[in-house]
């Protein structure tokens, strides 16, 4: 019994002889194998969360020339069907018309009061 025993101690202080020579044991290894990976996924992390900070920065800046670029389309668009309007009218509408009528109108009265209260 004592033999087997001794045998077994002679065997494992081998064994360990033998992975002290190359290096560290299996479970060092794998640890730090997982180490190096956890590593190299928080640098994959943070390079993606550099990326992703520069690609919403010039979004909000792309946004914002975008929404000026359709406001300037839109007033555009609307300038267009007021001049396709008249055009398809034969001349400026009936209520632009009325309105630039009325000023005249209103400025005639206006100049009327201003010469009675003169006489």
């Amino acid at each position: 019994m004592r033999e087997l025993a001794q045998n077994k101690d002679k065997r494992k202080e081998e064994n360990s002889a033998i992975v002290k020579e190359e290096g560290n044991t299996k479970s060092e290894s794998r640890n730090e194998q997982e180490r190096e990976k956890i590593e190299k996924g928080k640098a994959k992390q943070a390079a993606r969360g550099i990326e992703k900070c520069k690609k919403e920065k010039s979004k909000e800046r792309k946004g914002g020339e975008k929404q000026r670029k359709a406001k300037e389309k839109a007033k555009e668009r609307r300038k267009q069907r007021k001049i396709a309007g008249e055009k398809e009218r034969g001349g400026i509408d009936k209520r632009t018309e009325r309105q630039g009528m009325a000023r005249k109108r209103g400025r005639k009265e206006e100049e009327m009061i201003g010469e009675k209260n003169r006489e």
